[in-house]
C-alpha cells in the first residue's frame, strides 16, 4: 500500500469536505460526517479530515503509479470548490518513487554520480575490450 497525504490550510475545511463527499456520492461509495469522510476509489481510499486549521486528505493507494491520478482528482475538484481562495493544489507529502532499475544500471548510476572519474575509466576500459 502506498500512502500520500495532502493538506490545505483554510477556515473552510469542513465545508470542502462536505462538498467532496456529496459530489462523489453519486459515483463511488462514500461516508461522511461533519469532520471526517471516506471516498472509495478504484485506485484506493481517501480519508478526509477537517478542523479549524484546514482540510487533510490521506490516500491509501493500491499502486504507486496512482499518485498523480489521486492528486489530480482532489486538486481539480477543490480548485472549483475553493476558487474564492485561489486554490491551486494541496500540499502533498509524497512524490512517486523513481523508476525501477536493474542492479547493474543502479551501480553505474551510483558510480557516475559519486565517482565520475572511476566511472569514466571503467567505461573506457569496457569499450576497449569490445
Amino acid at each position: 500500500m502506498h500512502v500520500t497525504t495532502g493538506t490545505f490550510a483554510t477556515a473552510q475545511g469542513a465545508r470542502y469536505l462536505q462538498q467532496l463527499c456529496k459530489h462523489f456520492a453519486h459515483k463511488i461509495e462514500t461516508s461522511c460526517s461533519e469532520t471526517e469522510g471516506r471516498l472509495h476509489y478504484d485506485m484506493g481510499t481517501a480519508f478526509l479530515t477537517a478542523d479549524e486549521n484546514g482540510l487533510t486528505v490521506r490516500f491509501e493507494l493500491k499502486n504507486d503509479d496512482a499518485f498523480e491520478a489521486a492528486q489530480h482528482v482532489i486538486d481539480s475538484h477543490l480548485e472549483r470548490f475553493a476558487f474564492r481562495e485561489n486554490f491551486k493544489h494541496m500540499d502533498w507529502d509524497w512524490t512517486p518513487p523513481p523508476a525501477r532499475r536493474s542492479v547493474p544500471r543502479a551501480a553505474a548510476d551510483m558510480l557516475r554520480e559519486h565517482m565520475p572519474g572511476l566511472h569514466a575509466f571503467l567505461r573506457e576500459s569496457a569499450n576497449r575490450l569490445r
